[in-house]
Protein backbone atom coordinates (compact mmCIF):
# COMPACT_ATOMS: atom_id res chain seq x y z
CA UNK A 1 0.00 0.00 0.00
CA UNK A 2 1.45 3.34 -1.08
CA UNK A 3 1.30 6.19 1.42
CA UNK A 4 0.58 9.74 0.35
CA UNK A 5 3.70 11.83 0.24
CA UNK A 6 3.69 15.58 0.48
CA UNK A 7 5.55 17.46 -2.20
CA UNK A 8 7.02 20.84 -1.31
CA UNK A 9 5.92 23.53 -3.72
CA UNK A 10 9.12 25.45 -3.16
CA UNK A 11 11.78 22.85 -3.88
CA UNK A 12 9.99 19.67 -5.05
CA UNK A 13 11.28 17.66 -2.08
CA UNK A 14 8.78 15.07 -0.81
CA UNK A 15 7.90 13.90 2.69
CA UNK A 16 6.05 10.93 4.09
CA UNK A 17 5.51 12.49 7.52
CA UNK A 18 3.60 15.73 7.77
CA UNK A 19 5.56 16.84 10.83
CA UNK A 20 8.83 16.59 8.89
CA UNK A 21 7.32 18.56 6.03
CA UNK A 22 6.16 21.34 8.35
CA UNK A 23 9.61 21.53 9.90
CA UNK A 24 11.04 21.78 6.39
CA UNK A 25 8.72 24.69 5.52
CA UNK A 26 9.76 26.58 8.65
CA UNK A 27 13.51 25.82 8.68
CA UNK A 28 14.30 25.88 4.97
CA UNK A 29 11.72 28.26 3.49
CA UNK A 30 10.92 30.40 6.58
CA UNK A 31 7.19 29.66 6.27
CA UNK A 32 5.68 29.59 9.74
CA UNK A 33 2.00 29.96 8.90
CA UNK A 34 1.43 26.49 7.42
CA UNK A 35 -2.32 26.86 7.05
CA UNK A 36 -2.01 30.11 5.11
CA UNK A 37 0.59 28.52 2.83
CA UNK A 38 -1.88 25.69 2.14
CA UNK A 39 -4.62 28.23 1.39
CA UNK A 40 -2.33 30.18 -0.92
CA UNK A 41 -1.62 27.06 -2.98
CA UNK A 42 -5.10 25.48 -3.10
CA UNK A 43 -7.64 28.27 -2.40
CA UNK A 44 -6.03 31.48 -3.66
CA UNK A 45 -5.30 32.45 -0.07
CA UNK A 46 -8.94 32.46 1.07
CA UNK A 47 -10.12 30.22 3.92
CA UNK A 48 -13.28 28.39 2.70
CA UNK A 49 -16.47 28.86 4.71
CA UNK A 50 -19.47 26.67 5.47
CA UNK A 51 -21.82 25.90 2.57
CA UNK A 52 -25.02 25.60 4.62
CA UNK A 53 -26.19 29.01 3.38
CA UNK A 54 -24.82 32.19 1.83
CA UNK A 55 -24.97 34.11 5.10
CA UNK A 56 -22.87 31.60 7.07
CA UNK A 57 -19.31 32.86 7.35
CA UNK A 58 -17.92 30.23 9.74
CA UNK A 59 -14.59 28.85 8.56
CA UNK A 60 -14.21 25.15 7.79
CA UNK A 61 -12.01 23.03 10.02
CA UNK A 62 -8.60 22.31 8.46
CA UNK A 63 -7.49 18.71 9.02
CA UNK A 64 -3.85 19.20 8.09
CA UNK A 65 -1.74 19.14 4.96
CA UNK A 66 -2.60 15.61 3.87
CA UNK A 67 -6.36 15.67 4.50
CA UNK A 68 -7.05 19.38 3.93
CA UNK A 69 -10.75 20.21 4.32
CA UNK A 70 -12.77 17.01 4.62
CA UNK A 71 -16.21 18.63 4.59
CA UNK A 72 -18.00 21.55 3.00
CA UNK A 73 -19.94 22.18 6.24
CA UNK A 74 -18.99 23.29 9.72
CA UNK A 75 -19.75 20.56 12.21
CA UNK A 76 -23.52 20.28 12.69
CA UNK A 77 -24.41 22.78 9.95
CA UNK A 78 -25.23 20.05 7.43
CA UNK A 79 -28.47 19.57 9.39
CA UNK A 80 -29.58 22.97 8.11
CA UNK A 81 -29.82 21.66 4.54
CA UNK A 82 -30.24 17.89 4.98
CA UNK A 83 -32.28 16.91 8.00
CA UNK A 84 -35.54 15.17 8.70
CA UNK A 85 -36.29 17.98 11.14
CA UNK A 86 -36.67 20.41 8.22
CA UNK A 87 -39.78 18.54 7.06
CA UNK A 88 -42.86 20.49 8.31
CA UNK A 89 -44.92 17.29 8.68
CA UNK A 90 -42.17 15.66 10.73
CA UNK A 91 -41.87 18.77 12.89
CA UNK A 92 -45.56 18.50 13.80
CA UNK A 93 -45.22 14.76 14.43
CA UNK A 94 -42.19 15.18 16.71
CA UNK A 95 -43.82 18.05 18.59
CA UNK A 96 -46.92 15.96 19.27
CA UNK A 97 -44.85 13.00 20.48
CA UNK A 98 -42.82 15.28 22.74
CA UNK A 99 -45.97 16.86 24.15
CA UNK A 100 -47.51 13.46 24.88
CA UNK A 101 -44.28 12.36 26.52
CA UNK A 102 -44.41 15.27 28.96
CA UNK A 103 -48.09 14.62 29.71
CA UNK A 104 -47.42 10.93 30.41
CA UNK A 105 -44.41 11.69 32.57
CA UNK A 106 -41.83 10.16 30.22
CA UNK A 107 -40.00 13.47 30.07
CA UNK A 108 -39.47 16.16 32.65
CA UNK A 109 -37.89 19.61 32.65
CA UNK A 110 -34.73 19.72 34.78
CA UNK A 111 -35.53 23.19 36.13
CA UNK A 112 -39.20 22.58 36.87
CA UNK A 113 -40.17 24.55 39.97
CA UNK A 114 -36.73 26.13 40.29
CA UNK A 115 -36.02 29.87 40.22
CA UNK A 116 -32.96 32.12 40.29
CA UNK A 117 -33.54 32.51 44.01
CA UNK A 118 -33.69 28.78 44.78
CA UNK A 119 -31.15 27.36 42.31
CA UNK A 120 -27.57 28.47 41.69
CA UNK A 121 -27.62 26.63 38.36
CA UNK A 122 -30.69 28.55 37.15
CA UNK A 123 -29.21 31.82 38.40
CA UNK A 124 -25.92 31.19 36.55
CA UNK A 125 -27.77 30.24 33.36
CA UNK A 126 -29.87 33.41 33.60
CA UNK A 127 -26.78 35.62 33.91
CA UNK A 128 -25.04 33.84 31.02
CA UNK A 129 -28.05 34.08 28.70
CA UNK A 130 -28.61 37.75 29.54
CA UNK A 131 -24.95 38.56 28.92
CA UNK A 132 -24.87 36.69 25.59
CA UNK A 133 -28.04 38.35 24.33
CA UNK A 134 -26.86 41.81 25.34
CA UNK A 135 -23.54 41.29 23.56
CA UNK A 136 -25.34 39.97 20.47
CA UNK A 137 -27.67 42.94 20.21
CA UNK A 138 -24.94 45.48 21.03
CA UNK A 139 -22.58 44.11 18.36
CA UNK A 140 -25.30 43.59 15.77
CA UNK A 141 -24.81 39.81 15.61
CA UNK A 142 -28.41 39.41 16.71
CA UNK A 143 -31.22 41.39 15.13
CA UNK A 144 -34.81 41.21 16.33
CA UNK A 145 -36.86 39.63 13.54
CA UNK A 146 -39.72 41.96 14.47
CA UNK A 147 -37.55 44.83 13.21
CA UNK A 148 -36.51 42.99 10.05
CA UNK A 149 -40.05 41.99 9.16
CA UNK A 150 -42.58 44.35 10.80
CA UNK A 151 -45.47 43.17 8.62
CA UNK A 152 -45.00 39.57 9.77
CA UNK A 153 -44.63 40.78 13.36
CA UNK A 154 -48.08 42.39 13.18
CA UNK A 155 -49.69 39.19 11.90
CA UNK A 156 -47.93 37.03 14.50
CA UNK A 157 -48.91 39.38 17.33
CA UNK A 158 -52.51 39.35 16.16
CA UNK A 159 -52.56 35.55 15.98
CA UNK A 160 -51.00 35.18 19.43
CA UNK A 161 -53.50 37.64 20.87
CA UNK A 162 -56.47 35.83 19.35
CA UNK A 163 -55.19 32.46 20.58
CA UNK A 164 -54.73 33.74 24.14
CA UNK A 165 -58.18 35.33 24.18
CA UNK A 166 -59.74 32.07 23.01
CA UNK A 167 -57.86 29.98 25.59
CA UNK A 168 -58.72 32.36 28.44
CA UNK A 169 -62.37 32.45 27.36
CA UNK A 170 -62.56 28.64 27.31
CA UNK A 171 -60.89 28.34 30.71
CA UNK A 172 -57.86 26.52 29.28
CA UNK A 173 -55.70 29.37 30.54
CA UNK A 174 -56.19 31.01 33.92
CA UNK A 175 -54.34 34.11 35.22
CA UNK A 176 -51.71 33.01 37.76
CA UNK A 177 -52.88 35.60 40.26
CA UNK A 178 -56.61 34.98 39.90
CA UNK A 179 -58.27 35.35 43.31
CA UNK A 180 -54.99 36.18 45.06
CA UNK A 181 -54.17 39.31 47.04
CA UNK A 182 -50.96 40.62 48.57
CA UNK A 183 -52.22 39.38 51.93
CA UNK A 184 -52.02 35.72 50.85
CA UNK A 185 -49.43 35.79 48.03
CA UNK A 186 -45.75 36.63 48.56
CA UNK A 187 -45.33 37.34 44.84
CA UNK A 188 -48.10 39.96 44.83
CA UNK A 189 -46.79 41.41 48.08
CA UNK A 190 -43.31 41.85 46.56
CA UNK A 191 -44.80 43.43 43.43
CA UNK A 192 -46.89 45.80 45.55
CA UNK A 193 -43.85 46.88 47.59
CA UNK A 194 -41.78 47.34 44.42
CA UNK A 195 -44.45 49.53 42.81
CA UNK A 196 -44.83 51.62 45.98
CA UNK A 197 -41.07 52.14 46.19
CA UNK A 198 -40.99 53.18 42.54
CA UNK A 199 -43.62 55.85 43.12
CA UNK A 200 -41.70 57.13 46.15
CA UNK A 201 -38.44 57.38 44.23
CA UNK A 202 -40.07 58.66 41.02
CA UNK A 203 -42.73 61.19 41.90
CA UNK A 204 -43.75 61.61 38.25
CA UNK A 205 -44.15 57.87 37.60
CA UNK A 206 -47.89 57.85 38.13
CA UNK A 207 -48.30 60.77 35.75
CA UNK A 208 -46.57 58.96 32.86
CA UNK A 209 -49.65 56.93 32.02
CA UNK A 210 -51.66 58.63 29.30
CA UNK A 211 -55.34 59.34 29.64
CA UNK A 212 -57.73 58.07 26.91
CA UNK A 213 -58.01 61.61 25.52
CA UNK A 214 -54.22 61.96 25.36
CA UNK A 215 -53.91 58.65 23.51
CA UNK A 216 -56.40 59.74 20.85
CA UNK A 217 -54.84 63.19 20.60
CA UNK A 218 -51.29 61.93 20.08
CA UNK A 219 -52.36 59.45 17.40
CA UNK A 220 -54.39 62.11 15.58
CA UNK A 221 -51.38 64.44 15.65
CA UNK A 222 -49.44 62.01 13.46
CA UNK A 223 -51.83 62.75 10.62
CA UNK A 224 -51.30 59.19 9.43
CA UNK A 225 -53.38 56.85 11.59
CA UNK A 226 -56.86 56.57 13.06
CA UNK A 227 -57.27 54.72 16.36
CA UNK A 228 -59.52 51.66 16.21
CA UNK A 229 -58.87 50.31 19.72
CA UNK A 230 -60.92 51.59 22.62
CA UNK A 231 -58.75 54.33 24.22
CA UNK A 232 -60.29 53.53 27.62
CA UNK A 233 -58.56 50.12 27.47
CA UNK A 234 -55.10 51.73 27.14
CA UNK A 235 -52.74 50.46 29.87
CA UNK A 236 -49.16 51.44 29.00
CA UNK A 237 -46.80 52.54 26.22
CA UNK A 238 -45.95 48.92 25.35
CA UNK A 239 -49.53 47.87 24.64
CA UNK A 240 -50.28 47.20 20.97
CA UNK A 241 -53.11 49.34 19.59
CA UNK A 242 -55.13 48.71 16.43
CA UNK A 243 -54.64 51.51 13.93
CA UNK A 244 -55.90 52.21 10.42
CA UNK A 245 -53.78 54.03 7.87
CA UNK A 246 -55.66 57.02 6.51
CA UNK A 247 -54.03 56.56 3.12
CA UNK A 248 -54.17 52.83 2.31
CA UNK A 249 -56.79 51.83 4.93
CA UNK A 250 -54.62 48.90 6.14
CA UNK A 251 -55.00 47.74 9.76
CA UNK A 252 -51.79 47.70 11.82
CA UNK A 253 -50.68 47.03 15.39
CA UNK A 254 -48.36 49.53 17.06
CA UNK A 255 -47.64 50.68 20.59
CA UNK A 256 -47.29 54.32 21.58
CA UNK A 257 -43.50 54.13 21.51
CA UNK A 258 -43.58 52.97 17.88
CA UNK A 259 -46.25 55.49 16.91
CA UNK A 260 -44.32 58.46 18.24
CA UNK A 261 -40.82 57.31 17.32
CA UNK A 262 -41.59 56.13 13.76
CA UNK A 263 -45.03 57.34 12.63
CA UNK A 264 -44.83 55.46 9.33
CA UNK A 265 -47.24 53.15 7.57
CA UNK A 266 -45.13 50.14 6.58
CA UNK A 267 -47.61 49.21 3.85
CA UNK A 268 -47.39 52.60 2.14
CA UNK A 269 -43.63 52.86 2.71
CA UNK A 270 -42.13 49.35 2.80
CA UNK A 271 -38.57 50.62 2.21
CA UNK A 272 -38.78 52.88 5.24
CA UNK A 273 -40.05 50.02 7.39
CA UNK A 274 -36.97 47.90 6.60
CA UNK A 275 -34.68 50.69 7.62
CA UNK A 276 -36.28 51.33 10.96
Amino acid sequence: MAYIRIKCSKCDETFGQESRFLEHLTDVHSIENHLQHYLDIHFDGVHPTCSCNEACQEKLNWMGWKKGFTSTYVRGHNARVDSVYLNPDKQVEFAQKRSEGYKQGKYSVWNSGLTKQSSEKVAAASVKISSSLKEGYDTGKITDWHVLNPEKAIQVAKKVSETKKRRYASGELVPWNLGLTKDVSNSLLKSSISISENYKNNLDASAKRLSPDEVESRINETGIFDLLSNPKEYRNKYQKLRLKCRNCQSIQLKNMMMIEATPVCHVCHPKESKGQ
